[in-house]
């Protein structure tokens, strides 16, 4: 069975819509210290043919350099949801689907070092985004 996948950006803000992913200000990978920054992360993932029809966890969280969950005000910082893709009309064995995902982050106010969004699916890492805050 082979894995789902993902393919995600950095971004300061993202949407879906039609089964179109819109991102603006995207592909930064630097951020300035001390100010509430917004930003979004546009996620497409891939799944296999085998996969389809099933109920599949997503989940996007910000670590720091050294692996450990980013809290705001106690609260991780962290999206997370369930997605199922049908088998369209006309899809052969073999082929892969894709859908788009936009996960905003509003005011985040982090201080200087390096972090990374981890985005897994079904408990395996997916993507990674890493970015810098100086």
């Amino acid at each position: 069975m082979a894995p789902v996948t993902a393919t995600a950006i950095l971004c300061d803000s993202a949407q879906t819509a039609d089964g179109k992913l819109y991102l603006m200000g995207g592909g930064w990978t630097r951020l300035a210290a001390n100010t509430a920054a917004n930003m979004a992360l546009g996620i497409i993932v891939h799944v296999p043919f085998d996969m389809s029809n099933r109920q599949l966890p997503l989940v996007a969280e910000l670590l720091d350099d050294d692996g450990r969950p980013v809290e705001i005000e106690g609260n991780r910082v962290r999206a997370e949801g369930q997605f199922e893709l049908g088998r369209p009309a006309g899809l052969k064995q073999g082929e892969q689907m894709s859908t788009p995902f936009a996960m905003n982050f509003r005011g985040l106010n982090l201080p200087p070092g390096g972090y990374v969004f981890e985005i897994s699916i079904q408990d395996e890492p997916a993507a990674r985004c890493p970015f810098r805050v100086a």
